[in-house]
């Protein structure tokens, strides 16, 4: 049987050029990115800093740093922020500057409690509410045999972050958001959307659509095929909740053979908040766009999420969360150079260095916004 325990004690804060929290969101995202030469322990202590400040308690955190030393940012996570009782994504994220850490981002509640759901002994998810919503992250989901087949693995490996909802009170039909880090993906993308897609059919999804995601290749120091993570609502007593939000440049992600929508709305009391797949330079019928050019992926992949914001009557300084992928670590400076010529100025980022879901895709962009705007009409 699952345990829960309660915990309202704050614990830290959020990391570089972070949009400061709304004044009605009781929820933030911090992202604290590793600096050159930074170890893990100036990142989290960073990180708890923000926290404290925020009075804000850990829901979920998401690691990007080398496997190799896990032992050493594991001991600085608990030295600086104590024993877990959050679930925790850990991922092989390499900085694009060589640091062990490459960054942190802590999903986190800033009133009202948090309710950790553990399973075999382990906190596999995070219960708790903003607005009325029901909400819970749940993170760190791997396959049973990770000496399985890769499919095979894919299929356990989305049973358990089932498992993890069921205990929390949720199911598979209530995720809006999912991360899935794929050992190898390139490789075998067509068997993992193939799997995906097969359990998918079986799930009746609340919004009527799968929940945005994102899909990149990485290892996880379980040495399994994949690991994933999700975020799963269920509305309030007004009725509201997530609703299912298209790319006006981009064909509906099925299209292309993989189930995912390409971002979902959240209506949080007063504010709304938007999560934005992992988007790239893929053409509106599903090719991949200006194979060979960075320059040209970036600005593409960047003016199909401001298409995504301004169709929802947000922009650029509404981002509160995002992960930049690059396959090179030198391409980070064409990303900083793209932002700088478009005022896009202290995004709440981390850059990692890792294969995207095709090898001829050299960026990638997954972020999240949040307003106090009424959401526009459609029509």
């Amino acid at each position: 049987m699952p345990t829960l325990l309660t915990t309202q004690s704050p614990c830290g804060v959020i990391g570089n050029g972070a949009t400061p929290p709304l004044s009605t969101a009781r929820e933030s995202v911090f992202s604290e990115a590793a600096q050159s030469n930074d170890g893990p322990v100036s990142v989290f202590q960073r990180l708890a800093f923000r926290l404290r400040v925020a009075r804000a308690t850990p829901i979920g955190l998401m690691i990007f740093g080398s496997i190799a030393a896990r032992p050493m940012i594991d001991n600085a996570m608990r030295n600086i922020l104590g024993e877990a009782s959050w679930p925790v994504l850990w991922i092989e994220g390499a900085a694009c500057h060589g640091a062990p850490l490459a960054g942190v981002q802590a999903f986190a509640l800033r009133e009202g409690p948090v309710t950790p759901v553990v399973l075999g002994g382990r906190v596999v998810a995070s219960c708790y509410k903003v607005g009325g919503m029901s909400l819970c992250w749940a993170g760190g989901a791997l396959p049973d045999d990770p000496g399985a087949a890769r499919d095979v693995q894919t299929t356990q490996a989305f049973r358990a972050l089932e498992r993890a909802l069921l205990a929390a009170g949720f199911e598979l039909g209530d995720l809006v958001r999912t991360w899935c880090y794929t050992r190898d993906l390139p490789a075998w993308r067509d068997a993992f959307n193939r799997a995906r897609s097969a359990l998918y059919s079986e799930v009746h999804f609340h919004t009527g659509a799968p929940p945005a995601s994102t899909g990149i290749s990485a290892s996880n120091t379980a040495g399994s095929a994949l690991v994933l993570a999700g975020l799963a609502v269920r509305p309030g007593p007004d009725g509201r909740g997530a609703r299912v939000i298209s790319s006006p440049l981009q064909c509906p992600a099925p299209g292309c053979g993989s189930t995912f929508s390409r971002a979902m709305e959240l209506q949080l009391g007063g504010s709304r908040r938007l999560l934005i797949s992992g988007t790239a330079s893929i053409e509106p019928g599903g090719a991949t766009a200006w194979k060979g050019e960075l320059n040209s992926q970036i600005w593409l992949t960047m003016r199909v999420i401001s298409a995504i914001l301004g169709s929802r009557g947000m922009n650029w300084s509404d981002i509160n969360r995002s992960i930049a992928y690059f396959k090179s670590p030198d391409s980070v400076h064409a990303f900083e150079n793209w932002c700088h010529d478009h005022r896009v100025i202290n995004l709440p980022c981390i850059q990692l260095h890792c294969d995207m879901s095709r090898d001829d895709l050299l960026f990638e962009l997954e972020a999240d916004a949040e307003t106090m705007m009424p959401a526009p009409q459609t029509k």
